[in-house]
């Protein structure tokens, strides 16, 4: 199954087509909404927010990255060394031949520099698969105040949602919170061991 990260137009609206038709399917209102993400799942979440910005409401980006060349570089430096470069053009070949994408091509930077919605990006601080630097980028590029970041400590790409931390709790009320502005005065803010900023 090819995937292009949110980058083609029914990928870029593939989020605001589920939530009509489960909202046609089994008759609920599709408004409020947020989008919710995780690692290439928030490369299609940062797409649909700067595709379709009067849809969604509030969005939560965990451990997901600033542009999918970076995470390859990143990548291949760690296996190869000096040799990466070289590597980094037979890999993007054969990356742009099985899914039909560029890894060039896939800049969530760019989008989320237009994208105005609450966001909470999340990362922990020893993924190896998408370093915390790149999660860190993408936040900074979003232009809003009304943003927050939270730095996981310990927790690696696979392991951010089952660290000791409540993160669950954290983004949930977070996201509810943002997604009916009413309600901020009842949110608590940031867990215990969590670094937070910006609200």
């Amino acid at each position: 199954m090819k995937t292009h990260f949110g980058n083609d137009y029914f990928e870029r609206n593939l989020a605001s087509l589920v939530l009509q038709d489960a909202a046609k399917r089994f008759h609920f209102s599709p408004e409020p909404a947020g989008l919710w993400g995780m690692s290439m799942g928030g490369a299609f979440a940062v797409s649909a927010a700067a595709e379709q910005p009067q849809q969604w409401k509030a969005m939560v980006l965990v451990c997901t990255f600033d542009t999918l060349a970076g995470v390859e570089s990143d990548r291949l430096r760690r296996w190869f060394g000096p040799f990466a470069p070289v590597m980094e053009r037979a890999v993007d070949f054969a990356i742009t031949m099985r899914g039909g994408t560029s890894p060039a091509t896939v800049r969530s930077i760019d989008k989320a520099r237009g994208i105005w919605i609450p966001t909470l990006v999340a990362h922990g601080d020893k993924d190896v698969l998408i370093s915390i630097a790149r999660g860190r980028r993408l936040y900074e590029a979003l232009p809003g105040s009304d943003k927050k970041w939270i730095e996981v400590p310990g927790a690696t790409h696979g392991t951010i949602l089952v660290t000791p931390l409540a993160l669950y709790s954290e983004m949930s009320a977070w996201f509810l919170a943002s997604m009916n502005p009413a309600s901020r005065k009842g949110y608590a803010g940031t867990s215990p061991g969590e670094k937070g900023e910006g609200k």
